[in-house]
């Protein structure tokens, strides 16, 4: 078959019409916009699958943008034949129509089952709610998990303070009388095992208040990480500086006061590990409504490698998991930055507004 492309022996539509204007304007017209739509349609489409990649068959759009931009062609031709009889020309179109849309309806069969397998919005929505759910029985658990390790924390300092150490200090006890009734006639290793009672007492002492310090009860966060500060740069070379701003009188409900204390004691432990840095610095302020914390020091920062686990949201170890899940717990945000000059976490806690109206300091 050859297409004539020259002006073909036939009479145009208009002649079938016998020249009707009205007749021919209806064609002419309900064609033309026909071909209009036809055409925007597939702009949409094509614009569609750019913006959302996401979408499943998406190629199948494509497809039907394909089809239809052939169906927009066959009705341009009808306008077209109204007045000049190039059938050759039409039927071609046609013909290309119809294979564009066997091929979209052929691709479309095995798309059909997969589609339905799709969840609709109102699933979407109800797994949606089950997962907030979950998460929220998982944060309530987290949190109870949280008290239960601070009460067995209070309850093994209680028993190192109370049990233990009365034990040893009576077995110092003990060693020294029966010194004093042996006078000028004390073997070495009494004396060396009243040292060792000593340094026990010191170490069951300092253990007892690293796992939880009574003064945070008795005399507040300020007092506590003070004391902790002061005696970490008392057991390691690191000099370690702790400074409050804006704090005077603000009284914080006691578990945001352990929350804070929990994560400078973690990041300094982590300092005193990793960080290799001869300095680190923790200040303490209120800022409007919220209390900040802020863990400074210049050792050589966190890898790259653990950078980009912190910005996905990648777990690093327990220490930073309970941070997250202490600050998350109280309604407040972590940040960690890191560079090989240093690293400085933040955590800044939401504070009651009668809290922060307590405070003279501004």
């Amino acid at each position: 078959m050859v297409l004539n492309f020259a002006v073909p022996p036939f009479l145009p539509h208009v002649f079938c019409y016998r020249w009707n204007e009205g007749l021919v304007l209806l064609h002419a017209i309900s064609d033309s916009l026909i071909f209009l739509a036809y055409s925007a349609i597939p702009f949409g489409l094509a614009y569609l699958v750019r913006k959302r990649k996401d979408i499943p068959f998406n190629w199948i759009f494509l497809a039907f943008a394909c089809f239809i931009i052939f169906c927009g062609l066959t009705h341009l031709m009808e306008v077209w034949t109204l007045w000049y009889p190039y059938y050759w020309v039409s039927g071609a179109i046609k013909a290309l129509t119809a294979v564009a849309s066997i091929a979209t309806a052929v691709a479309l069969i095995p798309i059909i089952p997969k589609a339905i397998a799709i969840p609709s919005p109102l699933q979407l929505l109800s797994a949606n709610e089950a997962l907030r759910l979950q998460k929220e029985s998982l944060k309530d658990l987290s949190g109870r998990l949280l008290t239960i390790q601070d009460e067995e924390r209070r309850r093994i300092a209680r028993e190192l303070h109370d049990s233990m150490g009365q034990e040893l200090a009576s077995i110092k006890i003990l060693i020294q009388t029966s010194m004093a009734r042996n006078a000028g006639k004390t073997p070495k290793e009494l004396e060396e095992a009243v040292a060792c009672c000593d340094t026990a007492l010191q170490q069951t002492r300092s253990l007892s208040y690293l796992l939880h310090p009574p003064m945070l009860d008795e005399v507040g966060l300020g007092a506590a990480l003070n004391w902790y500060v002061d005696g970490l740069r008392e057991r390691s070379a690191i000099d370690v500086r702790f400074h409050m701003n804006a704090m005077d009188g603000v009284k914080l409900p006691p578990e945001l006061e352990r929350a804070i204390f929990r994560v400078v004691q973690e990041c300094l432990t982590n300092v005193l590990r990793h960080s290799g840095s001869p300095a680190a610095a923790v200040s303490l302020s209120r800022l409007g409504n919220q209390v900040v914390v802020q863990v400074s020091d210049r050792g050589k920062g966190i890898s790259p490698q653990d950078r980009a686990k912190i910005v996905s949201g990648g777990i690093l170890g327990v220490g930073l998991r309970g941070m997250r899940e202490r600050v998350g717990q109280l309604g407040g945000a972590l940040d960690i930055q890191s560079s090989p000059a240093g690293t400085t976490i933040l955590a800044s806690f939401p504070i009651a507004q009668g809290a922060a109206a307590v405070s003279g300091d501004t």
